[in-house]
């Protein structure tokens, strides 16, 4: 199902969060992993040219660096390694083109912005690299046998397109999957019908399936929703559709974008 995955590497983080799923995933589906560095070098436009060039020189051999120590550390994997340049969102989304990438696996970490406000540099990346994102801010492990995916799921177009590659990927793991609906009471009929939909996908694809309506609230966020439903059932991933148009304020979905700046349990953005 995987065959290839995009890791960006962190020298400050060598054995982060992301880098040991990223290796778990390509240790339980036999792909391999595309170890690359970014050098935001327009970052540097405002300095002297020598002197940019000095820093872009460090920065290569600390990307160089970074990636060969991953290679040594996990000599049982195959791994590629390439620098990209340019700012993170997209020079990630070059190189995805570039590597053949169908995945790609990344540390949570803010931008400069306010995710509130402008979105986190991961939500900038999950919008521009068009493959699935697995996010990782704190230690993970894949879901098993006995393990329930949590699925944001509301019967709209997205999700139900993506829905059958999620269930694949929880049939070869072994988990069972939730699929969980926020709404608010007088939409339970309308809630009720597309879980009902989603079960009947889940069923062909053979996997187990449990649905669940989730009270939507003035006083909390549907992330927020979500992200304590996920925690409470011990669930190790949360596996939502790709960024929408829905906020005013980003161009893009805040509930998608909540979990992907805030979620401490792994966040699985799909695309189909």
């Amino acid at each position: 199902m995987l065959k290839r995955l995009l890791l960006p590497v962190d020298p400050a983080r060598p054995f982060g969060a992301a880098n040991q799923y990223a290796v778990d995933l390509a240790h339980r589906f036999g792909c391999t992993i595309v170890a690359t560095y970014v050098i935001d070098d327009h970052l540097l436009a405002p300095v002297a040219e020598e002197a940019a060039t000095s820093i872009d020189e460090a920065l290569e051999w600390v990307g160089k660096d970074a990636m060969d120590d991953f290679v040594e550390h996990h000599p049982d994997l195959e791994v590629q390694k390439s620098l990209a340049y340019g700012p993170t969102a997209t020079a990630l989304f070059q190189m995805v083109l570039q590597t053949g990438a169908d995945t790609v696996v990344l540390g949570g970490f803010h931008g400069r912005a306010s995710p509130h406000v402008w979105g986190s540099t991961v939500v900038g990346i999950v919008q521009h690299a068009e493959r699935p994102v697995f996010v990782v801010r704190e230690a993970a492990r894949l879901p098993g046998e006995g393990d329930r995916i949590t699925v944001a799921f509301d019967g709209t177009e997205r999700p139900l397109q993506n829905l059958p590659r999620i269930c694949r990927f929880a049939k070869d793991l072994g988990a069972g999957i939730d699929l969980v609906y926020v709404a608010k009471t007088k939409h339970y009929g309308a809630a009720r019908s597309a879980l009902d939909r989603g079960a009947w996908i889940c069923q062909e694809h053979e996997v187990s399936c449990e649905t669940h309506i989730l009270q939507d609230s003035p006083w909390r966020s549907k992330g927020r929703i979500i992200l304590d439903y996920a925690r409470a059932a011990g669930s190790p991933l949360i596996a939502l559709s790709r960024l929408g148009a829905t906020s005013a304020h980003t161009g893009r979905s805040r509930t998608v974008a909540w979990l992907l700046s805030h979620s401490p349990v792994a966040v699985w953005v799909v695309r189909k």
